[in-house]
């Protein structure tokens, strides 16, 4: 068993806490990655699915069940109010269903 110094022991979370904010940087930089800033305010299902990073086929799911807000069918298409997806998202409200219990 090895002991570490006081200094040894506080360079020790220093390092991992730098190892894991470079990792973060690492991931945001992915292609397929959309960050809030690179939303347009009205946005695809794509670009709304990249951005909570999970599948098209989630979104359009949730959209149908109404758990997911800001979504707006425009003919054949559904576009997403980025400032309502990012409200819901901070506010940790539970997703909302049309269904009746």
């Amino acid at each position: 068993m090895t002991h570490e110094t006081g200094i040894e022991a506080e360079r020790a979370p220093e390092q991992s806490e730098k190892a894991r904010r470079e990792s973060e940087v690492e991931n945001d930089n992915r292609e397929d990655v959309v960050r809030l800033e690179d939303l347009p305010p009205v946005a695809t299902v794509a670009e709304i699915a990249r951005f909570l990073r999970v599948r098209q086929n989630l979104v359009y799911a949730m959209h149908r069940r109404g758990e997911i807000p800001g979504g707006q069918r425009l003919g054949r298409a559904i576009r997403f109010s980025t400032k309502v997806v990012v409200e819901w998202l901070n506010s940790g409200e539970p997703r909302r269903s049309r269904r009746k219990h």
